[in-house]
């Protein structure tokens, strides 16, 4: 098995994130539980979609919460989440030594079934860095049941790479994920 980085595990990772935010006075719902379908793209048409299915379980969604919530509380400023008539708002403010960003999102549909998280980030990462912004959409749609051998935590990018978000181990500081290939 190889071990890949953190920075791997950010860009992988980042729609199952999205949907386990922390709560505050309005809260995400947990999604089904079962395999689901995520589609993420960036604004910029040159690069490629990236499509996974992750296998989720309810002990998943609630460890990806409190570490998240863990998270927002130590490097967060603000963060608001924000009931609407079609999903829910999350806007957050976070600094972690020189590094600051700024996220606006918008959760548009169900979490039993289908919905749409559409962010525009804005990052720097010192005061005399220039500005990126950063405008991701993920698609995601309940499949069904997990598939069998699958657990909860499984993600299965393209190409049949698997990861597991249960199997991360921190090492020195850095989060490290087993990879197992096809």
């Amino acid at each position: 098995m190889k071990r890949t980085p953190r920075s791997f595990r950010s860009a992988i990772l980042s729609a199952a994130l999205l949907s386990s935010l922390p709560v505050h006075a309005d809260e995400l719902p947990a999604r089904k539980a079962g395999l689901w379908k995520m589609k993420d793209r960036l604004a910029d048409p040159t690069i490629p979609e990236v499509t996974t299915q992750q296998c989720i379980g309810a002990a998943v969604e609630n460890k990806n919460a409190a570490s998240s919530a863990a998270t927002a509380q130590e490097v967060c400023s603000k963060y608001d989440i924000q009931k609407t008539a079609t999903g829910y708002v999350v806007d957050a403010v976070c600094s972690s030594g020189t590094f600051s960003t700024t996220r606006h999102s918008e959760f548009v549909g169900d979490p039993n079934s289908q919905y749409v998280v559409t962010s525009t980030t804005h990052s720097q990462r010192n005061a005399s860095a220039p500005l990126v912004e950063l405008t991701t959409t993920t698609e995601a749609k309940w499949l069904g049941d997990c598939k069998p051998g699958q657990k909860p935590g499984d993600t299965i990018m393209s190409g049949g790479l698997k990861v597991n978000i249960n199997d991360a181990r921190e090492r020195e500081g850095k989060l490290y994920l087993r990879i197992k290939k096809p």
